[in-house]
């Protein structure tokens, strides 16, 4: 009787609200511009027979559009025109020059365009460096494009914000899946992980609900409401030993909340570890003196220890604070008797 009149001592789960961070989205710049600058074509140029001179200036396009930036190449006669430039190399003789012709790309491809490189041809490192394709199986220089990605972390902010769109849509299997997603990404992203856990509950998936917090507070101890919610789930299914191992594990982050040190004491009290379960109970009377609720527990604990005059005492104390209700009331009443 006491220790079902004791569970009512013990409140509600406890949802947490999330503040959704800034994203930002860094876009890794890519270019697929192959420049040569005088140096290398001078190098180059003994070794390229004249039947490839010949079939690179047929290959030759009016406009080639680089990187997706409308940054047009001259026409055959353009080229013919500016400083020696190979649109097309062999595979051999370009996988030797790839080396160099990174180190000169920036200022080769305004030659090309028939404008001065800046800096007296150095390159600009503020300019993106075009990076080497794949060699085609024709023997000539790709073109490869690579598409920008952010970081793990800002993955998860794109993906838990379309989980909130999703949500204010009505789309909760869909918001699910993008919160599971951004977790995936960022494990300890919070306010994914505290909305996913309300979306399970609220659809009744306890399990899985339980699942997610139990990752939560293994990486994230400091969530100390994690903790807390996660023991009245197992001490709910009857699993003393998880809850206990729950709090513990968080117990230096919910150290200066009654709640949750009186909660540690109910459980504690359950497993019959009666000493601890008073350790506990009368940090709580400590940290909130008024509640009547902790001095009951200190007392049952107390009692169950044998130490009945102090035991009496917390029981006065708990009458005395007259917040208890009818019910817990009438248990300290008899218990004075």
């Amino acid at each position: 009787m006491v220790l079902a009149v004791l569970g009512a001592l013990y409140f509600s789960l406890t949802s947490v609200g999330e503040k959704p961070a800034p994203v930002g989205v860094a876009v890794v710049p890519t270019s697929n511009a192959v420049a040569v600058e005088d140096k290398v074509q001078d190098k180059v140029q003994d070794k390229v027979q004249d039947k490839v001179q010949d079939k690179v200036q047929d290959k030759v396009q009016d406009k080639v559009h680089v990187a997706g930036q409308g940054i047009a190449v001259p026409s055959p006669k353009a080229v013919a025109a500016a400083p020696r430039v190979v649109e097309a190399l062999p595979v051999a003789a370009a996988k030797k020059r790839a080396g160099n012709d990174v180190a000169g790309a920036s200022n080769a491809l305004p030659a090309a365009m028939g404008s001065k490189p800046q800096d007296g041809g150095k390159a600009q490192q503020k300019e993106a460096v075009p990076t080497m394709g794949r060699f085609a199986d024709s023997g000539s220089l790709a073109i490869e494009k690579t598409d920008a990605v952010g970081t793990p972390r800002e993955r998860a902010e794109s993906e838990y914000r379309k989980a909130l769109a999703a949500v204010n849509q009505g789309r909760i299997g869909d918001a699910v899946s993008g919160l599971r997603a951004s977790l995936r990404q960022d494990v300890v992203h919070v306010a994914a992980r505290q909305l996913l856990v309300k979306l399970l509950l609220e659809a009744q998936q306890r399990d899985d609900a339980m699942a997610i917090l139990h990752e939560g507070v293994k990486v994230l101890p400091a969530q100390s409401n994690w903790a807390m919610t996660l023991a009245r789930m197992q001490v709910e299914r009857g699993d003393l030993p998880a809850a206990a191992q729950t709090l513990e594990h968080s117990m230096s982050a919910g150290a200066a909340s009654a709640d949750y040190q009186g909660f540690s004491g109910h459980v504690l009290y359950r497993l019959g570890r009666h000493r601890e379960a008073a350790d506990h109970y009368a940090i709580a009377t400590r940290i909130a003196p008024a509640d009547g609720r902790w001095w009951l527990g200190l007392g049952l604990a107390y009692d169950a220890e044998g130490r009945s005059n102090e035991a009496r005492q917390a029981l006065q104390q708990a009458k005395a604070c007259g917040n208890l209700g009818p019910e817990l009331t009438a248990v300290v009443e008899q218990r004075l008797r």
